[in-house]
C-alpha cells in the first residue's frame, strides 16, 4: 500500500474563535520550509495558525541581492501549484494578527528547479516587500512597491508551475490566511497526470516523465513494465536527482534496467498507482520506445599528410538523414567542426598528431568515435638577408635556413631574371649558394627558395634581393715632375668622368712614401725619386676601385736631376782689362739656360751667355746657375773669381 498525499489544513473558524496569546510557533525547519519539499496548492485558501521559524533545512534559497526580499528567506514556507487553465493569478494574504509585516514572492519553475531561483533572478515573477503591516498579495488593489503592500495580478499560463514564499519579516508567532479564490486561473489540481517515455540508446536507462509533478513517495519499481527483444527486464531502481535529494515532487525519472537495452522496439507500461501533488492517481498506460543500433566508425582517405593540405573523411556506414553528425577536427583545423556525413578537404594549419572525433546522434542516443592523424610540419624557409654585391667582384653567398619539416630537404633557387643563366647561380640545389647576377649597376634581382622535405611536404617561397653595387672608377690625374732639389706638386686624383657610382669617396694613394697624406683626393708629392702612385677610391655604396681595370689609376712623379754648371777657372786680369767667361752645364742637358750673377760689377756682356764678357771694377766672384731646357731644373751655382 503506497502513502497518500497529505495536506496540513487548519480550518478558518477554529482559527477565529482561537485566542491570540494561545497561538505560538512552530517548531523550526519543517519540510516546507525548503523549496523542494513546497505545500501543493489543491484547494483555494490556506489557514496556517502559527508562524513559521527559521528557513529550514537548505537556508538561503533567495538571494537578497536581485530580490525585492532584501532579508531573503525569513521564517517562510514554500508552496507550488502546476497552473491548469490560464488566466489572472491573485492572492491575498492576511495575517492573524493584523500588526504583522509578512512579505511574499513567486518564482516561474516551469523550465527551472528550485535551485536555479538563488542564481537567476528572471525566474521571480512578482514580489513585493512593504513595510506596510496587515494585508498583501498579487491582487490587484495596488502597483506595489516599498510604500504599497499590493501587487498587480500576474497572468499565467496552462502547464506553468510556480511556488510562492511566503515570510514573517516581524518574525511574531502569529500565522496567516492565503486566500486564491479571486484568481481567474485555475491552479489547484484535478487532473491526473499522464506518463511520457523519452528516447534511449543502447546500454542505457529508460526515461520517462509525467505531465506535471508526482509525489516522490508514490513512485517505485513495481509501478513499471519494461517489455522487449532479450527480455525479461528486472527495472532494479527508479532514479530522480530531486526525490533522492529529499524532495517530495518530481516529474522527471530514470528506469534503471537489467539486463543492458540492445537494440528493438519496446513497451514501458505504468501498471501501479502513482499520485500527484494534488492525490490525483496517475493514467495507466503503454508507450513505445525504439532503440536503434548507431555507428561513428569513420575512415579517411590518408592515414597522414601535410600541413595545409586536404584529407577527406567517410562515414563507414551510408548517411542517415534522421541522424545529426557532428565532426570535431580541433583548433588547428579548417573547419574546426562540420554537420556533414563525409567532409571533404579538410587542412590542418599546425603539425603533429591531431586527435579527430566524430559525435553521432538519434533522438537522445549518441555515439562518438575517435581516431588521431598524423600531421607532416611543413617546412619554413628564410631566404637570409639581403645581399649587396660590387661591380666586378666574384660573387655573394646566399643565406638560405629551414626549419620544421623533416631531413632531408631538397632546394630549388630560382630568380627574377629574363635567362636563367642571367642568375649566376653556382648550385641552385643546395642551401647557401653563391650568385653573380648580370645586372646594370644599381640594379637589383631578386632570388627565391623552396624546399621540399623527406615526407614531400613543400615549403612556403621566400625572397631575398640582391644590388648590384657600381664599383667606382678612379682618376689619378696627369703626370707630374719635380726636381731633385725644390719643391713637390699637387696630385689632382678623384673619380673619372665616366664613374657611375654614388658618393661620398674615399682616397687611398700607395704608396704613401713622399706623400703629405695617403688618404686625400690631392696630396701634396715630394718623392725623394721617380715614384708611380696607385689611387684606390671607395664610393658611398662601399665598392672599392680596382686598379687593374682603371687606366687612369696611376700617376707618376717624376723626379729630374740637377744640372751640374760649370764656372770655370779663376783668373787674374789688370783693372780696365776685359776677359771672357767660360760656362757650360752637363748632366740633363743638352739645352740650357744660363744666368751669371753679379750683373752689376762693371761691365758684362751678356748675363745670359755662357761665355759673356766681364771688365770688373773691382775683384769679383761670379756665380753661374744652368737651368736645364728640358726639366726646367736649375743647378745649384757654381763661382769664378
Amino acid at each position: 500500500m503506497k502513502p497518500c498525499f497529505f495536506q496540513r489544513i487548519l480550518l478558518l473558524g477554529s482559527l477565529l474563535t482561537a485566542h491570540l496569546g494561545l497561538w505560538a510557533q512552530l517548531p523550526p525547519n519543517q519540510p516546507e520550509q525548503d523549496c523542494i519539499n513546497a505545500l501543493s496548492v489543491c484547494q483555494d485558501i490556506f489557514v496556517q495558525s502559527n508562524s513559521y521559524v527559521g528557513e529550514g533545512l537548505n537556508p538561503d534559497e533567495i538571494d537578497l541581492g536581485p530580490s525585492c526580499l532584501d532579508s531573503g528567506e525569513k521564517n517562510d514556507v514554500w508552496y507550488i501549484f502546476t497552473v491548469q487553465t490560464s488566466g489572472e493569478l491573485s492572492f491575498t494574504i492576511t495575517p492573524n494578527n493584523l500588526a504583522d509585516d509578512y512579505d511574499w514572492a513567486v518564482y516561474n519553475l516551469t523550465n527551472a528547479s528550485c535551485e536555479d531561483i538563488f542564481t537567476n533572478p528572471d525566474l521571480e515573477v512578482s514580489c513585493n516587500w512593504s513595510f506596510v503591516s496587515g494585508q498583501t498579495g498579487p491582487n490587484g488593489q495596488g502597483p506595489g512597491g516599498f510604500f504599497d503592500p499590493f501587487n498587480p495580478t500576474i497572468p499565467v499560463q496552462a502547464g506553468e508551475v510556480y511556488v510562492v514564499n511566503v515570510s514573517n519579516f516581524s518574525s511574531t508567532n502569529f500565522g496567516y490566511v492565503l486566500d486564491f479564490s479571486a484568481s481567474t486561473a485555475q491552479i489547484f489540481d484535478n487532473i491526473p497526470p499522464q506518463m511520457e517515455v523519452g528516447g534511449s540508446c543502447i546500454g542505457g536507462n529508460i526515461p520517462i516523465s509525467f505531465s506535471e509533478n508526482v509525489q516522490c513517495a508514490t513512485v517505485d519499481a513495481s509501478d513499471f513494465v519494461v517489455n522487449g527483444p532479450n527480455g525479461p527486464y528486472t527495472i532494479t531502481e527508479v532514479s530522480s536527482s530531486a526525490c533522492q535529494a529529499g524532495g517530495g515532487f518530481e516529474r522527471d525519472f530514470e528506469l534503471v534496467i537489467s539486463p543492458a537495452l540492445t537494440a528493438g522496439t519496446y513497451q514501458v507500461s505504468l501498471t501501479g498507482s502513482v499520485l500527484d501533488i494534488c492525490g490525483n492517481e496517475a493514467i495507466l498506460s503503454t508507450d513505445s520506445l525504439q532503440i536503434d543500433d548507431i555507428s561513428a566508425a569513420f575512415s579517411m582517405d590518408l592515414p597522414a599528410v601535410c600541413q595545409d593540405s586536404c584529407i577527406t573523411f567517410s562515414l563507414n556506414d551510408n548517411p542517415d538523414p534522421t541522424y545529426t553528425y557532428l565532426w570535431d577536427f580541433g583548433p588547428n583545423a579548417f573547419p574546426a567542426t562540420s554537420p556533414l556525413p563525409n567532409p571533404t578537404c579538410i587542412t590542418f594549419s599546425q603539425g603533429g598528431v591531431q586527435t579527430i572525433s566524430l559525435t553521432v546522434s538519434v533522438g537522445a542516443c549518441s555515439v562518438s568515435e575517435t581516431k588521431t592523424v598524423e600531421i607532416y610540419s611543413t617546412p619554413l624557409v628564410d631566404a637570409g638577408p639581403a645581399k649587396f654585391i660590387c661591380e666586378g667582384e666574384s660573387g655573394v653567398q646566399l643565406e638560405g635556413n629551414v626549419s620544421n619539416g623533416s631531413p632531408d630537404f631538397s632546394y630549388q633557387w630560382s630568380c627574377n631574371l629574363p635567362n636563367e643563366a642571367d642568375c649566376g647561380i653556382s648550385d641552385p640545389n643546395i642551401p647557401n649558394p653563391s650568385v653573380v647576377p648580370q645586372l646594370a649597376p644599381n640594379d637589383t634581382a631578386t632570388y627565391y627558395l623552396l624546399v621540399t622535405d623527406a615526407n614531400g611536404c613543400v615549403s612556403n617561397v621566400d625572397s631575398v634581393h640582391v644590388q648590384l653595387g657600381a664599383s667606382p672608377k678612379a682618376d689619378a690625374g696627369p703626370d707630374r715632375r719635380i726636381c731633385a732639389i725644390g719643391p713637390g706638386k699637387f696630385l689632382d686624383g678623384g673619380p673619372a668622368p665616366d664613374n657611375q657610382a654614388p658618393g661620398p669617396f674615399l682616397y687611398q694613394w700607395t704608396p704613401a712614401d713622399g706623400l703629405s697624406e695617403d688618404n686625400a683626393a690631392n696630396p701634396f708629392a715630394r718623392p725623394e725619386q721617380t715614384t708611380t702612385y696607385t689611387l684606390v677610391i671607395t664610393a658611398g655604396n662601399g665598392c672599392s676601385s680596382n686598379p687593374s681595370l682603371d687606366t687612369n689609376s696611376q700617376v707618376t712623379v717624376f723626379v729630374d736631376s740637377l744640372p751640374v754648371a760649370e764656372a770655370g777657372t779663376d783668373t787674374v786680369i789688370c783693372k780696365g782689362d776685359t776677359i771672357q767667361l767660360h760656362g757650360s752645364a752637363t748632366v740633363t742637358g743638352p739645352d740650357f739656360d744660363y744666368v751669371w750673377t753679379p750683373a752689376n760689377t762693371g761691365f758684362m756682356s751678356d748675363p745670359n751667355a755662357a761665355d759673356p764678357l766681364v771688365s770688373p771694377n773691382f775683384t769679383t766672384l761670379y756665380f753661374l746657375v744652368a737651368t736645364s731646357r728640358s726639366t726646367g731644373c736649375p743647378s745649384l751655382a757654381d763661382s769664378v773669381r
